[in-house]
């Protein structure tokens, strides 16, 4: 019993009968004292009600409080269990290499798991919610727009698109799409294939040089014996027949083209059967040097003016110094061969650091140029525009730089000259040579 908090100094309690007329009952209790006019208790008046569905209806409430309670628990629980699952599916979106879109069948962009970078083929950073011929770079325009046709048909092909970086350069994206089950709309999926399609590239464009060497070195040696014959007859003669005027001169030119001949047969017999470099630290600054007294006659023939430039800080490299003497003598007689009479060839040879430590070497004549169209084909084998000459002095020189992990590049413009630009890691590096023009 507590004192009551509705009558003022009465006191209430409650308690349940198990058996009370036949059923269970609840039973609120009031109490009251009855004052005479001394102020001192009387009497007492006591009410007694009957509260069984008050109780049943707070138990019932009571009830469903705690399972209300108990499934807003379970919520929240299952709310933060699809958070954190949303934030793991969202963090592997966004540790993909790969661009991913949500498309509606409408065209409409609804989702792109990374921002967009210049050279993905759209015009805008900002693509949600747009639609996709807004966005859509115009060199992929066409390509789309097929390709979404098809999409719309069911045909689900993956496809190559090219587009331009900031840069200039072509990249190369592959696109897949697919449908989106229990929706009506499709996911495409985006990978940068550059890096594939240049490994792509230089694998077949070996495949073509070993066929294409091997078939040289079989004319090669077929060549080579007869020629040995041809050459040691020639002296023979020369010494029995001792010709003079113009019989001499025709022996000189017959020994000068066998010799040419000789010599072109050895340069595809090497093109054919390259040799792993033998490398050992080397002073870059000596190797050029050396190459260059080994064009000294014709360079003095030209009268060129030679200007050499090396910086004293340069270290050893690792490389094999005869192979790279040989590839810039090559390198020095295409400047040489290029220029009129009293050009210049410049030489240089410094240290650069674009994230690995290399040796940058640049060959600079002033001589006529390379024609634009000529560019993409420098290293092509047998590719040549001279009178004399295999075609293969740029490729076994490519060939070479690639085997010491390197980079050639030629820039050249008609009429201005041309700069070859061999960059030699110190620290080992895998790299891939180019050409471009100016």
């Amino acid at each position: 019993m507590k004192k009551s908090k509705i009558v003022e100094g009465a006191y209430e309690a409650r308690d349940f009968f198990k058996d009370l007329g036949g059923k269970k009952r609840h039973l609120y209790f009031v109490a009251a004292p009855i004052y005479d006019e001394k102020g001192e208790i009387v009497a007492a008046i006591e009410t007694l009600q009957d509260v069984s569905k008050e109780k049943e209806m707070e138990v019932s409430l009571t009830e469903h409080a705690e399972t209300l309670r108990n499934e807003l628990e379970e919520n929240i629980s299952l709310r933060e269990r699809i958070e954190d699952l949303s934030n793991y599916l969202q963090s592997i979106l966004d540790s993909s290499p790969d661009r991913v879109f949500n498309v509606s069948s409408n065209g409409i962009i609804n989702y792109m798991n990374k921002d967009l970078e210049n050279g993905d083929g759209f015009i805008s950073h900002h693509v949600k919610g747009k639609h996709y011929m807004e966005v859509v770079a115009p060199e992929i325009m066409d390509i789309t727009l097929a390709k979404w046709e098809d999409v719309k048909r069911g045909i689900y092909t993956p496809y190559e698109v090219q587009v331009n970086s900031r840069d200039g350069s072509k990249r190369t994206l592959l696109m897949t799409p697919c449908p989106v089950k229990g929706t009506d709309s499709y996911l495409y999926v985006q990978r940068d294939i550059t890096e594939f399609k240049n490994l792509e590239r230089k694998f077949y464009e070996s495949q073509k040089l070993a066929a294409v060497g091997q078939l040289a070195a079989g004319i090669a040696h077929e060549i080579r014996n007869p020629l040995s014959s041809i050459k040691m007859s020639l002296q023979i003669l020369e010494k029995r027949m001792r010709p003079s005027g113009n019989d001499s001169k025709r022996f000189k030119i017959a020994q000068r083209e066998i010799d040419h001949l000789e010599k072109l047969v050895n340069d595809i017999l090497i093109f054919a059967k390259p040799s792993e470099p033998q490398k050992e630290p080397s002073n870059i600054k000596r190797i050029l040097e050396h190459a260059l007294a080994m064009v000294e006659k014709s360079v003095s023939d030209k009268e060129i003016h030679v200007r050499t430039r090396f910086e004293e800080n340069i270290p050893p490299i690792e490389v094999d110094p005869a192979m790279l003497e040989q590839s810039f003598i090559n390198v020095y007689l295409n400047a040489i061969d290029a220029m009129e009479a009293k050009g210049e060839l410049c030489i240089s040879a410094k240290l650069i650091d674009d994230g690995v430590k290399s040796v940058l070497v640049e060959v600079e004549d002033d001589g006529c140029g390379i024609d634009e169209e000529d560019m993409p084909h420098l290293f092509n084998p047998f590719f040549t525009r001279k009178k004399y000459g295999a075609g293969l002095g740029l490729t076994q020189v490519k060939k070479n730089i690639d085997l010491h992990q390197g980079v050639l590049k030629i820039l050249s413009k008609k009429g201005k000259g041309t700069t070859v630009m061999v960059t030699l890691p110190i620290e080992q590096k895998r790299v891939n040579g180019e050409s471009s023009h100016l």
